[in-house]
Order: structure tokens, then C-alpha cells, then sequence
């Protein structure tokens, strides 16, 4: 570089100085005003328009809803799905409370006047009543529990009995294909009779609606979860359908929020008590249709044809003044 430095002649020498000189200063002033060229400042985050409980009403018909839920909201819509199925499993929870209440305040100890005390004292169940002993329902005369310690059951009018207990097993009928045995030959010491379980029952219903919430609000969770993650796929084909550029993230947010109306329409249907014919099928398209609904709302307009600019309207020469 010296001996390339010292052959230069004078004016050249000056000129290449000069030159180095602008591009520096040129430099420097790009980067006082981005010091990361490569890494250009993230975008203002623009606020939602619409809130998760908004959202609830909005679903059924607004596209500028769903426009938000794409552009606007943040993360997979769990916030929502959350708010959504509480909403849902609220009036269920209330209902079920006021009739469990009911239940035991009213008819429990009607039904439990004929429950017998049983006894187990190192693994052998005994009861206070003559066997075979049938306790039935008094409302329809169904038999709830059939005792025989000797375990024959060979009584015709309690074959259909709900539970059976013989000298160390119970056998409990969960329904019309399914029973379950539970074996009592290790249990020591156990007493309960009619008292003992209208207390228990008494007990249970200031808990009954919030299990009955939290457990139903746990368990549909776990399963819309998957739900929005099948149908953020299928949200794929229609956004390919119908040119719409959504992200996988955005598409189950608005798979969350489209399957809104198919749930509180449900839920309406339940505590009314109507049941609708293939309903299943009925909301899952009615769910699907949503969703095609919230991503066409996302498709974003056509541009317009090369060779038509789009001129402001030409306005009129403004009128002067007539002379007097």
C-alpha cells in the first residue's frame, strides 16, 4: 500500500481522499438515524377493535369482527375459548345445583326411607332388614339395590336391580353393557345407614354446581383445544380457496371464534330442552360454515388493472366574479 500510495499522482490522490471522505460521512449519517440497517424497527402493534366478550355477539354476523380476530388479536384464541365455554357451562352448573338441591331437600328422604344400615366388619356385609331385601324408588318402583348376602340373586323382579350387594362384593350397573364389581373382603370396619347419607348428600351441594362447572369447562376444553387445531388446518384449504393470506396462528383464532355460535345455540338448546335431529352433523356445518365466513372476510381486495390509474376527480375552474 505505500508504494502504491507514493506512484499516485497528486490530483488523483486528492480525488480517491475526497471520495472516501463522502462515503463515510454518507454512512454515518444512515446510521445515526437506523444503527441496524439489516433489522428494520418492528411495526407499531395496532390495538383490537373488538373485546373477547363483544366477541360473543359479534361472531354471529360481523366480518369486521373476524377481520380483527386475524389482524388484531394475539396467540391461538385460548383466552377466548376460555371465556366461551364458561359462558356456556354457567347456566348448566346453576341448573344442576338448584336440582340437586332440590333433590335432596325434597325427595331424598323419600327415597331414602327404605335404605337399609349396612354393616361390614372384616370383609362380610350385614343389614338390618330380612333377606333378600330390594330397596326400590317409591316414584316408579325401579329397584336400586338388591341384597343377598348368599349371593344366589335369584329373585326374577330384581334382575334389573341398579346394584347388588352380596356378602363381600358390590356390583353396580353403569348401564345396559357395563357393570363394576367392587370387592369389600379387605374392608375392616364400614357402618352406614340412611342418616349418614342424607348427610353426605347435604353436604355435597353447596360443591355440586362448581364441580359440575369446573369439570365440564375442564373436559370440553381439552377437547375444542384439538378441535381449533383440525379446523386452523382446514382453514388452510379455504384460505388456498379463496386466495386469503392468513397465517396457521390466525386461522385458529378465528377457528375459536367461529365455532362460537354452534356452541352457545347448544347450550340454549339444552336448557331448553329441545333436541334437534342429527344436530351433530347439523353444527358441524353450521361450525365449518362460520369458519369459511371468517376467512373470506380476510381476503383482501383485488388490485386494480395495470393501465387504468386512478386519477382524483377533475374539478370544476372556479367561477370569477361577473364585472361590473
Amino acid at each position: 500500500m505505500g508504494r502504491l500510495y507514493k506512484r499516485m499522482p497528486g490530483a488523483v490522490l486528492e480525488a480517491a481522499i475526497q471520495l472516501v471522505c463522502r462515503s463515510g460521512e454518507v454512512i454515518l449519517s444512515k446510521m445515526e438515524t437506523n444503527p441496524y440497517p439489516s433489522q428494520p424497527p418492528p411495526a407499531a402493534t395496532e390495538p383490537r377493535r373488538y373485546s373477547r366478550v363483544s366477541a360473543l355477539v359479534l361472531s354471529f354476523f360481523s366480518p369486521e369482527l373476524y377481520r380483527d380476530v386475524a389482524r388484531r388479536w394475539c396467540g391461538i384464541g385460548f383466552l377466548y375459548l376460555v371465556l366461551l365455554l364458561a359462558v356456556s357451562w354457567l347456566p348448566l352448573a346453576i341448573r344442576a345445583h338448584v336440582a340437586f338441591a332440590k333433590f335432596v331437600r325434597q325427595a331424598a328422604p323419600r327415597v331414602l326411607a327404605g335404605f337399609p344400615a349396612v354393616t361390614i366388619t372384616n370383609g362380610v356385609v350385614s343389614i338390618d332388614r330380612p333377606e333378600p331385601y330390594l330397596w326400590r324408588d317409591p316414584g316408579n318402583n325401579e329397584v336400586l339395590l338388591y341384597v343377598d348376602t348368599t349371593g344366589a340373586f335369584d329373585l326374577p323382579a330384581a334382575a334389573s336391580a341398579k346394584a347388588k350387594l352380596s356378602r363381600s362384593q358390590l356390583v353396580v350397573k353403569q348401564n345396559e353393557y357395563d357393570t363394576r364389581t367392587y370387592d369389600l373382603s379387605q374392608v375392616k370396619s364400614f357402618y352406614v345407614d340412611k342418616t349418614r347419607v342424607t348427610g353426605w348428600l347435604a353436604m355435597a351441594i353447596p360443591w355440586m354446581g362448581l364441580g359440575i362447572f369446573v369439570m365440564g369447562l375442564l373436559g370440553t376444553l381439552i377437547w375444542h383445544l384439538i378441535q381449533i387445531v383440525i379446523y386452523g388446518v382446514i382453514g388452510l384449504l379455504l384460505a388456498s380457496m379463496f386466495s386469503a393470506r392468513l397465517e396457521y396462528l390466525a386461522l385458529m383464532r378465528l377457528a375459536a371464534v367461529a365455532i362460537t355460535p354452534a356452541i352457545l345455540l347448544d347450550t340454549v338448546l339444552d336448557m331448553t330442552g329441545t333436541s334437534v335431529p342429527y344436530s351433530v352433523l347439523l353444527f358441524l356445518a353450521l361450525e365449518l360454515g362460520y369458519l369459511a365466513f371468517a376467512v373470506k372476510a380476510n381476503v383482501q381486495p383485488a388490485p386494480a388493472p395495470p393501465g387504468f390509474p386512478m386519477y382524483p376527480p377533475t374539478q370544476p375552474p372556479p367561477q370569477l366574479p361577473p364585472r361590473i
